[in-house]
């Protein structure tokens, strides 16, 4: 009796050994995870912007960053990178640390570049955490105060009757301005050259300055030149008129079959922890409720936009099936 009393009395022991050991293999793995979460951020958060400062895309960054700080407790710093249209910002967001301190405020150029640029050091698709998609924005064809043109149809006509020698700015190989000009071009039938610029603001100055002809501008930079008188909108780019312009028609109610407006998200370095993302998601989706973010939305002409990591994730494969076709059929490449 005493023998099968200590037999059952081993037996449940060895039994409780293994089931303590067996619950430290499945919870210690998950320590540094919980503990991530209960300590992130501890410290300032870098967030590369592929444009320069005083342009659309960072007054956008700058928004979302200044609502993030408020629920993340800690500053989101700006660092703009605006060189070779996005790829030294995408290269070097792509190999920082996956810690969650260095985010990329990723714009349409990410998948437009890739496609156009075989060789740059990024893969969107691969390198990068998903966090959320932000902002929409369509973009107004914006020209030069003397430019005679007051509609879209007049400066058809006059493109038309001087081949080649109207001139539109553009931020590089690749940028926004560049290929949606470049698909007005092939929609229009026009020919127009282009005249590369490396930050917004110039470009700005050299238009008002009547030493470059037009830009297809994305809205909030260009809003506030077109509302001073200092230049012209004369058509936007969506599919619907924007409530910021609302007398300015669409390019395709002039008859030209064009519809296209650009987005921003959030991504991280591939491989930064789960609860990073969520916790990231989180912040930035409260940041686009902040009134601050929503007023200058309004009045910028641009629409604040969220979503989960997962649909952000389906948002980037979409699209870079759709700009790579059209790169294709546009016949654009910098290799």
């Amino acid at each position: 009796m005493v023998r099968f009393l200590f037999g059952l009395v081993s037996k449940h022991a060895i039994g409780l050994v293994q089931c303590y050991a067996l619950l430290l293999i499945v919870l210690v793995p998950l320590a540094p995870a919980t503990a991530t979460a209960q300590t992130y951020p501890s410290k300032s958060i870098r967030l590369i912007v592929p444009y320069s400062a005083g342009g659309a895309t960072d007054a956008a960054a700058r928004q979302v960053a200044a609502g993030m700080e408020k629920v993340l407790g800690q500053s989101v710093v700006i660092e703009n990178m605006p060189t070779a249209a996005g790829v030294v910002a995408f290269g070097t967001a792509a190999k920082a640390p996956a810690d969650g301190y260095t985010l990329l405020f990723a714009p349409t150029s990410l998948i437009i570049t890739k496609a156009i640029r075989k060789d740059v050091p990024y893969d969107p698709l691969n390198d990068f955490e998903p966090i959320t998609l932000l902002v929409e924005m369509q973009s107004v064809l914006t020209v030069r105060p003397s430019l005679p043109a007051k509609n879209i149809k007049e400066l058809v006509e006059i493109a038309r009757k001087q081949k080649g020698q109207l001139t539109y700015a553009s931020l590089g190989n690749g940028s926004e301005p560049h290929l949606m000009m470049e698909m007005f071009k092939k929609a229009a039938g026009v020919d127009i050259q282009v005249i590369p610029y490396k930050v917004t603001p110039t470009i700005y100055t050299d238009m008002i300055a009547d030493r470059v002809d037009m830009m297809l501008a994305l809205m909030p930079s260009a809003l506030p030149h077109i509302k001073a008188q200092k230049l012209r909108g004369l058509g936007v780019s969506g599919a619907q008129r924007s409530p910021a312009l609302p007398d300015t028609p669409t390019i395709r109610e002039t008859g030209i079959q064009f519809a296209e407006s650009f987005w921003s998200g959030l991504v991280a370095p591939k491989g930064t922890p789960n609860d990073v993302i969520v916790r990231l998601n989180s912040a930035a989706l409260k940041a686009l409720e902040d009134p601050g973010v929503k007023a200058w939305a309004l009045n910028a002409g641009a629409e604040m936009k969220g979503s989960t990591t997962v649909g952000f994730a389906q948002h980037l494969r979409d699209q870079s099936a759709t700009w790579t076709k059209l790169v294709a059929d546009l016949g654009l490449s910098a290799n």
